[in-house]
């Protein structure tokens, strides 16, 4: 969430966050500074490699997607060091097992059907990393709601995509709990 002189600004995770606890929307507020874990870097770093190939063009090879992954995820991770992040192995404990994960993953999306249908529209209405921030026309004491977030892909006047690198099929129990 983003309060600022246009209003306030709602994301997805922060009305879970909400329905799960009010009190993790607020100390989320007042908290200083970053967390990033190793599960969530795996997801931006694969996100990174549909986009770099989205906007920069296909990868010849998977040993290219897979090297471009694996590069792009040192990069991230000095990225937080020189920001001074706080970051948690929680999920794989070490990075060699994270980065053996990337490489999978980047392998998985080399050989996938979206890949393919991307590659066979050769579209140029498509953006990634698409941002919105629409007015919900409601206001809470003065101010402007707004439902921000960010879409992985917008295919224009067509679809919008969201990635997801879960490492196995989502079962009821968790999606119960997570959404």
């Amino acid at each position: 969430m983003r309060i600022d002189a246009q209003g306030i600004h709602v994301h997805q995770s922060d009305i879970k966050s909400w329905l799960n606890c009010g009190e993790q929307v607020r100390l989320k507020q007042l908290a200083t500074g970053t967390f990033e874990t190793d599960a969530a870097t795996v997801g931006t770093v694969t996100h990174a490699l549909i986009e770099a190939e989205i906007t920069e063009g296909f990868f010849d090879n998977e040993h290219d997607a897979t090297a471009w992954a694996a590069h792009h995820f040192l990069h991230v991770l000095e990225e937080y060091a020189a920001k001074g992040a706080t970051y948690s192995r929680s999920s794989f404990d070490t990075d060699i097992k994270a980065l053996k994960v990337i490489e999978r993953l980047a392998g998985s999306w080399y050989r996938s059907d979206e890949r393919a249908y991307l590659w066979e529209r050769g579209d140029t209405d498509v953006l990634p990393e698409w941002n919105f921030d629409v007015p919900l026309g409601l206001s809470f004491q003065g101010n402007d709601v707004y439902v921000a977030g960010q879409a992985d892909l917008l295919l224009v006047n067509e679809a919008l995509w969201d990635w997801k690198t879960a490492s196995q099929s989502y079962k009821r129990w968790e999606k119960q709990r997570w959404d």
